[in-house]
């Protein structure tokens, strides 16, 4: 995306492999590699310099991104990104080459050291999401059985309105 234009569209990410003349005069293609198996020849007007406004840690140089999952707690994935769709979520590519789909900008920071660079996939989840989201949030610690049943009853014993 251009830092001259504002272009909310469907964007994918690439690296330039090679370049050529094209057949129009005093214009240029360029290879573009998006994937592993997926190279794109692409005239050199449809080329922008890469910034994303909601990701400025992501430059020309870099596209890895550390994705939080809900599912694994504190934990992050670093990812590449692969594209942006016209509704502004983003496809990532993660190190074993999964892939994930529908990742919003608010799940996305810049890769910190501590980032696993494998797949959320062969990581196990995070052991308190697998527990009820009562249990998560802790509610016996802040509104305990005894409380609530005796909340439960006072209720219980008041008749409904007519």
């Amino acid at each position: 995306e251009s830092r001259n234009r504002d272009f909310s569209g469907c964007l994918r990410f690439g690296k330039i492999t090679g370049v050529c003349a094209a057949l129009q005069r005093h214009n240029y293609e360029y290879t573009v590699q998006v994937d592993s198996g997926d190279t794109e020849c692409v005239e050199e007007q449809y080329l922008q310099e890469l910034f994303l406004p909601e990701l400025d840690w992501v430059s020309p140089y870099t596209r890895e991104v550390a994705v939080f999952l809900e599912t694994h707690g504190a934990k992050r994935f670093v990812a590449e990104l692969i594209r942006r769709t016209e509704d502004g979520v983003f496809q990532v590519r993660f190190a074993d080459g999964s892939l994930l789909e529908n990742v919003k900008a608010e799940q996305l920071s810049p890769p910190a050291e501590n980032a696993l660079r494998t797949s959320p996939s062969k990581t196990p989840p995070d052991a308190d999401w697998l527990l009820d989201r009562k249990i998560q949030a802790r509610i016996d610690d802040v509104w305990p059985m005894k409380k609530r049943m005796k909340d439960v009853l006072a209720k219980l014993r008041r008749p409904r309105p007519v």
